[in-house]
């Protein structure tokens, strides 16, 4: 939010995500969906959410069993509630692959939870973006669960420029994007691309597969991704040797 109140506009962002010292230009999103249910009988409540979800699990299991080592959906055990009559919910997290998912998936899931609720003449109240509390320095903050996918084209100098700088100086690092195996976990890069389109480029130290992760931490390549980002700084930034101000006048 104060990259417009500065006035300010990157020409690119280089993120310090860990990458295991590689050269990632995106990255796959996901969106938390919650289903909250309600029902004049606490059995049929029961009985409709344990067949949902043995429903939810069997799906996921059999249409993504060969993607992500079976992570790209997590669904959650339902959680009950006796006030105000007998309520439920289910929490599912959900990869995105494309930005425009999310309004498939929420339909889908309405309209798998209407079909499953019926015969237990349960009621389906909302099915929505889940939202999360954070508490912060200035106070409670609610946000959605989401953060849609992102790429960088890896044909844009930026990329293109940083790559060869990094084989310039013999430094080892490949092109791809972020594995995200560990489904929940995002980057600013979605920020950065969709909302402010700004070519954005992951290049970090540490094992990606911790990364957001309690046990997150940097103890691998830290001095050859160090010297990685200088590197590339030096290419992006810095005029040729034989770069003179009449060359720049004449563009």
């Amino acid at each position: 939010e104060t990259l417009p109140s500065l006035s300010f506009r990157p020409s690119y962002a280089l993120l310090g995500e860990p990458t295991g010292g590689n050269l990632y230009y995106g990255r796959d999103g996901w969106i938390g969906i919650e289903l909250n249910f309600s029902s004049d009988e606490s059995e049929r409540l029961n009985r409709s959410m344990e067949e949902l979800n043995s429903f939810l699990i069997r799906s996921s299991s059999r249409y993504y069993s060969d993607c992500y080592d079976n992570k790209d959906v997590i669904v959650n055990k339902p959680v009950y509630s006796q006030l105000n009559g007998c309520k439920a919910q289910i929490r599912i997290i959900h990869r995105l692959r494309h930005k425009n998912e999310s309004i498939r998936l929420l339909n889908q899931y309405r309209e798998i939870a209407r079909y499953i609720c019926k015969p237990y003449r349960t009621k389906v109240c909302s099915v929505g973006v889940s939202r999360l509390a954070i508490d912060t320095a200035l106070g409670s903050l609610t946000v959605r669960g989401v953060s849609f996918p992102w790429r960088t084209d890896p044909y844009n100098s930026f990329f293109e420029e940083s790559y060869l700088a990094l084989r310039t100086a013999q430094c080892r690092s490949s092109g791809g994007v972020w594995d995200n195996s560990r489904i929940g976990s995002c980057t600013s890069g979605d920020i950065l691309t969709n909302r402010f389109n700004i070519p954005t480029v992951g290049y970090g130290p540490g094992n990606e597969q911790f990364d957001n992760a309690d046990t997150d931490e940097v103890e691998q390549n830290l001095r050859d991704v160090f010297f990685g980002n200088a590197v590339i700084a030096h290419r992006l930034l810095v005029p040729p040797k034989n770069f003179t101000e009449s060359d720049s006048s004449q563009g």
